[in-house]
């Protein structure tokens, strides 16, 4: 379960990193001739990874929620405040909450 919760922790990042770079290539490809529709992924595939990232928020912030609500490890003045950041910085956030409060508490 801690793999999944990191796969489904840090794939917002790393998705919105291979967008940005894949922008980057398709605009130095259409700079130096190449036509605007031969680009580096098709709109398919960004499409269906941009819904999957979507869904992928989605529901690791519905799992982390659920997470600091029952997860004895993390201290009862701490839990609103994870609330609030999983929430409002959902993409940073889910990182830095699984590795504070599933990886190294359940490593232990």
């Amino acid at each position: 379960m801690k793999l999944i919760y990191a796969v489904l922790s840090f794939y917002p990042i790393l998705y919105i990193t291979n967008f940005i770079i894949s922008i980057v290539v398709d605009l130095v490809l259409m700079n130096h001739g190449y036509p605007a529709n031969e680009s580096t992924f098709g709109f398919g595939a960004t499409l269906v990874m941009h819904k999957l990232c979507i869904f992928d928020m989605i529901l690791i912030t519905i799992l982390f929620l659920l997470d600091v609500s029952t997860n004895s490890s993390v201290k009862k003045d701490h839990r609103i405040p994870w609330v609030v950041v999983l929430i409002f910085f959902n993409v940073l956030a889910a990182p830095v909450y699984w590795y504070k409060n599933i990886y190294q508490v359940r490593r232990a």
